[in-house]
């Protein structure tokens, strides 16, 4: 394989484990004139994890699908939520080595 060829990934499917879970607002916000209503959260890859755990800005983890604006912005109880699912997401070495994960 040429090494500059980024491959072509596909995630199986497993019977029972999504990769991806939608969480809907009980609290929508309009940011910059769209407004979120849900928030899709996903598994995260190796190379996103070993990225996230190095980085040091306040940016959220790179499975939460919405920028940091919008997180920011969340009525408390959707931020527990978001927090909550992430967390399932994550693997459970990373979860206990960051003490949870913080949107």
């Amino acid at each position: 394989m040429d090494t500059a060829q980024k491959p072509k990934v596909t995630f199986m499917p497993v019977a029972g484990k999504p990769r991806s879970e939608v969480v809907r607002l009980d609290w929508p916000v309009d940011v910059d004139g769209k407004v979120w209503t849900e928030i899709e959260i996903r598994r995260i890859t190796t190379s996103e994890l070993d990225a996230y755990l190095k980085t040091t800005d306040d940016a959220p983890p790179p499975n939460i699908l919405a920028p940091k604006a919008v997180l920011d912005a969340l009525d408390a109880e959707d931020g527990f939520k978001i927090e909550e699912v992430s967390t399932r997401f994550f693997p459970r070495r990373s979860s206990s080595e960051m003490g949870g994960v913080s949107t």
